[in-house]
């Protein structure tokens, strides 16, 4: 089903408005009328030789239709007792025998029982609804989730039927006849239809009652149907047309004879500016002088400067090659159908859209890109992010390989590889030639990426223990990849920790480890304390370098320093350079 706040029916020159809801009651809003004495169309009646339906004294035609919430309907009012009734009626044998009992007869096959309500076949003297596919083929189906689309019992029921499940979406929330419709203007205001401007309900249905509930219509917004009259929204007043889209695009913005024409001149305002039709005529905008064609847009864009039969369009050459269009799309020949058009070569190859894109063939009247030497020059080609440079259907696109290889996204990420108009990473080689792979290691071809294959020929694996693969990423995954780290061998970071965020790293776990690092012959950091390597003590300064270069060799506030001239006669600066006695807590001649 269509778009429900769009799809308009009539009747009698009655408009309907489907808000959302099941057609057929949008149609008994619409065309239900009263007829005769015996009021409207009943589907429990039974069916006369000319495949209609008896109700009391009258014979309605086809032209009426059922009224599913009206109390003259036959049709059952709620619930399983009434579909319960209607089996009983559909199953008594009466003078019938049960080998004839059910059959198809056209009086129930070709009756509005059977188009409208799924009643199709002949049951001891009555139409019944006896297959699903009966029941799908009627309007009452058409709301998906709430429509009469089962049969059951011998009537078309919706899902779930007495229940509405659809009640806060359309207010179909009281069950009658097989079908949930609206039973009050609470059952409309209370779901969402009220937001669309069924906040009545009318024959079963949510529909506009007022014309507040009209300027909730997708109709009012389109096409200023925002009045309500004589039970529909129809165009009422000016202001009803000025919001529309319409009013803004075609002048369509007076309401006259209950449609939204243009019928002032102040009317055509945003035409005037753009196509140069300034004047109202016949409901219309049309443009009646060269005057306000040279001064539109549309002279301006695309060459149309000279007023024919109420349209502007270009009558010399001049018109056209002054156009921005003549400059930018190569549309620089008058056509024969008064617009302007790409007539020669020459006038594509001058455009900017030759330059950019390679769109410098003409060809039935417009500039295309004709082959890939019209790409092959265009900034689309060869711009850094460029790479269209093979032509398809008129267009330069990423077609080939070579394409992606000529950009620096294929150097930088792998991007070196066509499918489908745009470049990827095609296979581990594009990975292998990247900066991704020589910088971050991720020299394999993962989900469409490059990504990290074998952590332990990453940088950060021989550096900070980053050597296993885990989730894509390299993490520290052991003590293992710690000890073979430069930090390990520097720093004494030799075991894994895990921060408060549960994410591993590498750091000292023991005097063990500190020995382990450089730091702690060169500077005496030997001994674990709080989590770090530090000197500690007189012992660790003694068994360092600086002790035996510069006689740093007592512990003293904190770090290795030379604490006497004894200190000062033992180091290599003392032999070498006669630094040997101490004067302000350094080794000096």
């Amino acid at each position: 089903m269509s778009s429900p706040q769009s799809t308009r029916f009539s009747c009698a020159h009655t408009p309907c408005v489907a808000l959302g809801t099941i057609l057929a009651a949008c149609l008994i809003a619409a065309c239900g009328t009263p007829g005769g004495a015996g009021g409207f169309f009943d589907p429990d009646a039974t069916p006369n030789s000319d495949g209609v339906t008896t109700a009391g004294d009258s014979t309605p035609t086809d032209s009426t239709v059922p009224d599913v919430a009206g109390d003259e309907a036959k049709a059952p009012d709620n619930g399983a007792a009434d579909i319960a009734e209607l089996k009983d009626a559909a199953t008594g044998q009466d003078e019938t025998t049960s080998a004839d009992a059910a059959s198809v007869d056209p009086a129930c096959s070709k009756s509005l029982a059977c188009s409208l309500y799924g009643r199709c076949t002949m049951v001891n003297g009555k139409c019944t609804a006896t297959s699903d596919a009966d029941c799908q083929k009627t309007p009452a189906c058409a709301y998906a989730k709430c429509g009469a689309c089962t049969a059951k019992d011998g009537v078309c029921v919706a899902p779930g039927y007495p229940n509405c499940p659809c009640c806060q979406i359309a207010g179909l929330c009281t069950p009658k006849g097989g079908a949930c419709i609206a039973g009050s203007d609470t059952d409309c205001k209370e779901s969402s239809a009220y937001s669309s401007g069924g906040g009545t309900a009318t024959n079963g249905i949510c529909l506009p009652g007022s014309t507040q509930e009209c300027h909730y219509t997708a109709l009012c917004k389109e096409t200023g149907e925002c009045t309500f009259k004589d039970g529909a929204c129809v165009v009422g007043v000016d202001a009803d047309c000025v919001p529309t889209k319409k009013c803004k695009e075609a002048g369509y913005c007076s309401a006259v004879g209950g449609n939204c024409v243009a019928a002032k001149n102040a009317d055509c305002q945003a035409l005037c500016a753009s196509q140069g039709k300034c004047v109202a005529s016949a409901g219309k905008c049309i443009a009646v002088s060269n005057k306000d064609c040279l001064a539109s847009a549309a002279c301006k864009q695309s060459g149309l400067c000279t007023a024919v039969a109420g349209s502007c369009i270009a009558t010399g050459a001049t018109d056209c090659k002054i156009s921005a269009d003549c400059d930018i799309h190569g549309l620089c020949t008058l056509g024969d159908d008064g617009k302007c058009m790409a007539g020669s070569a020459a006038d594509c190859e001058t455009s900017t859209y030759c330059k950019s894109i390679g769109e410098c063939t003409a060809d039935g009247g417009v500039c295309v890109a004709a082959s890939d030497s019209d790409c092959a020059q265009s900034k689309g080609c060869t711009a850094v992010n460029g790479g269209k440079c093979t032509a398809k259907d008129g267009k330069c696109v990423i077609g080939k390989d070579a394409d992606c290889q000529k950009l620096s996204a294929c150097a930088q990420v792998g991007l070196c590889a066509a499918k489908d108009g745009k470049c990827i990473v095609g296979s581990d080689a594009d990975c292998a030639n990247s900066t991704l792979c020589a910088v971050q290691s991720k020299c394999v071809l993962i989900n469409g990426a490059c990504a990290i294959g074998d952590c332990k020929t990453a940088p950060s694996c021989p550096t900070y223990g980053y050597c296993t693969l885990s989730a894509g990423k390299c993490v520290v995954g052991s003590d293992e990849d710690c000890l073979q780290s430069t930090q390990c061998a520097t720093e004494g970071y030799c075991a894994m920790k895990l921060n408060p965020q549960k994410v591993a790293y590498c750091a000292a776990g023991s005097t063990a480890d500190c020995e382990k690092g450089s730091n702690c012959k060169s500077y005496g950091a030997c001994v674990f304390v709080n989590g770090n390597c530090t000197i500690g003590s007189d012992s660790g300064c003694k068994q360092s370098d600086a002790c035996a270069t510069y006689g740093s060799c007592s512990f003293l506030d904190g770090t290795c320093k030379a604490g006497s001239d004894a200190d000062c006669l033992q180091s290599s600066n003392c032999a070498t350079q006669g630094k040997c006695k101490l004067v302000n807590g350094a080794c000096v001649k």
